[in-house]
C-alpha cells in the first residue's frame, strides 16, 4: 500500500529521484538502503520542530518491501533511530533481515553510533564507536576533518546463513597528500563481532 506524495512513482523511479544522504545534505527524506538482492529499500527521515528549528529527538527508518515486479511497495516497519540526526548510510540484509547504520548525517566516523545494528523488529541490538571498530594504526591513519573522520570507502553486504557487512577504507581526501593503506574490516550480523580482514 503507497501513500502520499510518492504513491504515484514506481520504485525504481522512487529510489532514483532521491539522493543519498551525506554530512552536508539537508534534514529530510532521501533513499538511504537497499538490499543487494533489491527486495527492500530503506528512506530516513530527520525530523524537524518547524516552530523552533530544532531536532526531533530521533530520525526514523522506514523500510519497505518491493513487489517482485518491481510495481508497487509497502511498509514493512519503521524503525526509532538511536540518534536524532538522521544516519548517512543504510545497508539491509536480505529481506530485511537486517538493518545497519552508518555515520551520522552531521558527521562521518564520529560519535557513539557509528555503526548501529537493527534487528528484523527494528529493535537496536548493538552499535560501536569508531575505536571499538578500527584497530590503533588503522584508526591512526584515518584522514580528519572538522566534522568527520573519512574511515571508510565502501560497505558490502553478503548474505547466507551467518550474514556479513564488509567495509574497506580508509577514504583519502583530495586536498591531501597524506598516504594512507588500505584495510578491510568484516562484521557478523550473527556473532555481532569485528574483525580485520
Amino acid at each position: 500500500m503507497r501513500s502520499g506524495l510518492f504513491s504515484l512513482l514506481p520504485p525504481a523511479l522512487f529510489f532514483a529521484l532521491t539522493s543519498t544522504g551525506c554530512a552536508d545534505s539537508a534534514p529530510g527524506f532521501a533513499v538511504m538502503g537497499t538490499s543487494h538482492d533489491g527486495s527492500a529499500i530503506s528512506r530516513t527521515e530527520q525530523r524537524i520542530d518547524h516552530s523552533s528549528g530544532e531536532s526531533a529527538p530521533n530520525a526514523i527508518i522506514h523500510v519497505y518491501r518491493i513487489s517482485e515486479d518491481q510495481s508497487q511497495y509497502t511498509l514493512l516497519r519503521t524503525i526509532e533511530h538511536v540518534d536524532r540526526y538522521a544516519p548517512n548510510l543504510v545497508v539491509l540484509t536480505r529481506n530485511a533481515e537486517f538493518v545497519v547504520t552508518f555515520d551520522s548525517s552531521i558527521g562521518i566516523g564520529k560519535g557513539g553510533e557509528v555503526v548501529v545494528v537493527y534487528e528484523s523488529t527494528g529493535r537496536p541490538i548493538r552499535r560501536w564507536t569508531l575505536e571499538q571498530i578500527l584497530d590503533a594504526s588503522d584508526l591512526a591513519q584515518v584522514p580528519r576533518t572538522v566534522s568527520s573522520r573519512w574511515w571508510r570507502t565502501d560497505v558490502m553486504v553478503a548474505d547466507g546463513d551467518a550474514p556479513k557487512v564488509m567495509v574497506t577504507g580508509p577514504k583519502p581526501l583530495p586536498i591531501s597528500n597524506q598516504p594512507v593503506k588500505s584495510y578491510g574490516y568484516v562484521l557478523d550480523l550473527i556473532e555481532l563481532k569485528w574483525a580485520k580482514l
